[in-house]
């Protein structure tokens, strides 16, 4: 499974064991994203906790990821950051630069012994959040931002390498069982321990915390959404995705979930699986990211497409099966952690405006059965 088992050019010869050595002990890791990018890189945290002690982290997370990061990782600072997607009345880079001032101001003159980037295009604003603190080693993937052809880009980017000197490492390539997302993630982590560490270490994993969120037992959860319309599988497809499945179901309710954003939409959602008869279903669009970790942790079944739930599922080491758009191959999927997560992907040719026409609802079905018979891999 392992893309690359030599070890990297440029390991530090001796790492300091930070608990141990009286060094400055902490380490900062900045990884401004969604809540899938952050569950994708729990992993690679969980190793640098593993080395350096949970209390040694310093977060730098998106506002909407914070519940989630202080959840799983109670011990450690986390600093929340708020982003403007769009423009509102003045340039969006500096509407979330006054955004973020309270968050530099914490950060700026904080002395760690390692800044760790887990996100390899950075904006301006991510740059100066990156090297606001003070750290011995600075280490990233090459910000693949730098590639476009910006003049301005090519001079903040040679500035920050003469005054910090970072240790930026060649982002990989996709691959076909670990995506470059997570061997991405494996190599920074690599460089930071000064040591191998194999891919299995860096998949996703989430703690579900206690209490669970009441479910039947062996119920199936299905998240139609996702953040864009355009990852979503339709309706009409995923009534014949479910229609053969009332036997696997064995009458178990199939529990709809979504934000509370689309909750109105989740309801029209569920009213034309019902008047296909698709049932028993049951709503759940309430509560946070650490109440829905504890829901989907006692699920039989995940259903859903290509959003957060997905990269939650594969963390629970849930059974899954994921409806994915086919965009991006090998680079934040496909992956399965224990064998029991399937990713249903177009077949090609597609054209991505309509990927779900690659998708028959069939494969979806075949899809539920093979997983459902799937034991977990050692």
């Amino acid at each position: 499974m392992a893309l690359n088992s030599e070890p990297q050019a440029g390991y530090s010869a001796a790492v300091p064991d930070l608990k141990r050595s009286g060094g400055i002990g902490r380490v900062f890791v900045l990884k401004p994203d969604e809540i899938g990018d952050f569950v994708l890189v729990t992993g690679a945290l969980r190793v640098l906790e593993k080395h350096f002690g949970q209390e040694s982290l310093i977060l730098a997370v998106s506002a909407a990821v914070a519940p989630l990061a202080r959840m799983q990782f109670p011990a450690a600072t986390v600093i929340p950051l708020a982003f403007q997607r769009r423009r509102k009345l003045v340039n969006v880079t500096l509407i979330n630069i006054i955004l973020n001032l309270p968050a530099l101001f914490k950060l700026a003159g904080r002395r760690v012994e390692a800044a760790v980037c887990l996100r390899s295009m950075r904006n301006y604003l991510q740059t100066v959040l990156f090297y606001s603190v003070r750290a011995r080693r600075y280490i990233a993937c090459t910000n693949l931002l730098s590639t476009r052809k910006s003049r301005r880009r090519s001079v903040v980017e040679h500035g920050v390498k003469c005054l910090f000197r970072p240790e930026l490492l060649p982002y990989p390539p996709p691959g076909e069982h670990v995506p470059s997302e997570l061997e991405a993630n494996r190599l920074v982590v690599c460089a930071a321990l000064g040591r191998e560490v194999e891919p299995a270490e860096i998949f996703p994993v989430l703690d579900p915390g206690l209490p669970e969120v009441p479910l039947d037992q062996g119920a199936w959860v299905l998240c139609p959404f996702s953040s864009s319309v355009t990852k979503d599988y339709p309706v009409d497809r995923w009534v014949e995705a479910l229609l053969p499945l009332s036997g696997e179901r064995e009458k178990r309710p199939i529990l709809l979930t979504s934000s509370p954003a689309q909750s109105e939409q989740l309801k029209l959602f569920a009213e034309a699986l019902k008047n296909a008869g698709v049932g028993p279903l049951e709503l759940w669009c309430g509560g946070g990211l650490p109440e829905l970790v504890r829901l989907l942790s006692g699920a039989g079944l995940i259903l859903t497409v290509d959003t957060a739930t997905a990269h939650i599922a594969c963390a629970l080491r849930r059974r899954a099966v994921i409806v994915h758009t086919g965009q991006h191959p090998g680079v934040y999927g496909p992956y399965s952690p224990d064998g029991r997560q399937l990713w249903v992907r177009p077949l090609p040719p597609f054209k991505a405006k309509k990927w779900w026409d690659k998708v028959d609802p069939s494969r979806v079905t075949s899809a539920v059965q093979e997983v459902l018979g799937k034991k977990a891999e050692a």
